[in-house]
């Protein structure tokens, strides 16, 4: 191995919410639409969806915005798919239903990020679904409404306790049933808004549902265009709505904000860029991703977009990691102030694997052989962080 010039990437938590977009490195893998995503601590998950040549996909990739790197992951091992709900429970995603082709499905996917692998989990007891909404509140995960069988729309509302590994079914949605929602989960309430009903009207309702007394109440309806497949979001206990396809049959590129304690929205920065539906987000740290989707000529996408202040850069390389000579013509060495073990990746600029590895004796040699940019990317105090090193 051989490393040089290195630069010390700050983590987001650091970084000023600017209220902003910019786009950063696209998704890797096949453009798609109606994936599933999440968010695990300093990564965001984009897995499955329907690619360009209309085939349902079983991978995924996980991005690290410190690193600006896409990984890619443990693919599902299961049926292809799109449309599939996904929600995160104590550190670990779920991924519930979903449809390949005339195949509607009920199965349930636990994910590990530590060990990067799926474990299947109890059969959600009814009918396989798809394009449905979910989110998970105090511990539980809710999944409801979407198509079932033969493109059957639903009004079912469901529980799932991890510790139990086991489904409950709750008070149906009293709004209709309907598919391609939006969801998402505030201060201790859920929230499902718009989608389409069995009639092909689009909905801009908004409902709030209480886990503690599984009650559902309706809120003021969202003031933007009646939509289906907008995509919902939560982050520092609010939430957001942003895409979707309207009434004006466009697929839309704007952002809005509820307040839940007003029960009030207010519409953001535009995306800058052309509309889009079936569209994946994340949080990391405090910040909004988005990415995949489709436009509307039909195209597949793979761009990445950020909204607020992505990365900061320090120069002068403070912390308790300390990498030099830098920059170098190929080796240099990597020491930690606390002695402590560290799990090292060194990646290439394009997310590369070149070395992987526990070190725990210092100083250690790094060497890498082929001048370019590349990323430290390792574990230290439960979080992960980036350092970038050059060789010329």
């Amino acid at each position: 191995m051989k490393v040089v010039g290195l630069i010390l990437l700050m983590c987001l938590g650091n970084s000023l919410f600017s209220q902003s977009w910019s786009q950063v490195v696209d998704f890797p893998g096949s453009a798609r639409d109606d994936a599933a995503s999440f968010s695990i601590g300093d990564y965001g998950y984009v897995v499955t969806g329907m690619d360009q040549g209309f085939n349902t996909t079983a991978n995924g990739y996980r991005y690290h915005p410190y690193s600006y790197i896409w990984f890619p992951i443990d693919t599902l091992p299961a049926v292809p798919r799109q449309y599939s709900c996904a929600f995160t429970i104590n550190n670990k995603a779920y991924l519930v239903g979903g449809v390949n082709g005339s195949q509607y499905l009920n199965d349930c996917w636990e994910y590990d990020p530590l060990l990067d692998s799926w474990t299947e989990k109890d059969t959600l007891p009814s009918f396989g679904r798809s394009a449905c909404i979910c989110f998970s509140l105090n511990g539980k995960g809710y999944i409801g409404t979407g198509a079932t069988n033969g493109n059957t729309l639903t009004d079912e509302w469901w529980e799932y306790d991890p510790l139990a590994n086991s489904w409950a079914q709750k008070l149906d949605f009293p709004g209709g049933a309907r598919k391609v929602a939006t969801g998402f989960a505030v201060n201790g309430k859920g929230y499902l808004i718009a989608g389409i009903d069995s009639a092909l009207q689009m909905k801009k309702d908004v409902w709030e549902y209480d886990p503690l007394l599984d009650t559902w109440t309706q809120q003021t309806d969202f003031p933007g265009t009646a939509r289906f497949y907008g995509e919902g979001i939560s982050m520092a206990n609010t939430g957001y709505l942003l895409t979707g396809w309207d009434t004006t049959q466009q697929y839309t590129n704007d952002l809005w904000e509820y307040n839940d304690a007003l029960d009030s929205w207010t519409e953001l920065d535009t995306i800058p860029s052309f509309g889009r539906k079936g569209i994946s987000s994340f949080t990391v740290n405090g910040h909004l991703f988005f990415t995949t989707g489709i436009d509307q000529n039909g195209d597949r996408l793979i761009e990445t977009w950020a909204y607020g202040s992505t990365i900061g850069i320090d120069e002068e390389n403070e912390g308790s990691m300390h990498i030099y000579p830098n920059p170098s013509e190929g080796e240099m060495n990597l020491t930690a102030t606390n002695g402590q073990s560290i799990d090292l990746t060194i990646t290439t600029l394009l997310g590369n694997v070149i070395y992987k590895n526990v070190v725990n004796e210092y100083p250690f040699r790094i060497s890498i052989e082929t001048p370019g940019i590349y990323f430290l990317v390792f574990m230290l105090d439960g979080h992960a962080h980036s350092q970038k090193v050059i060789i010329y």
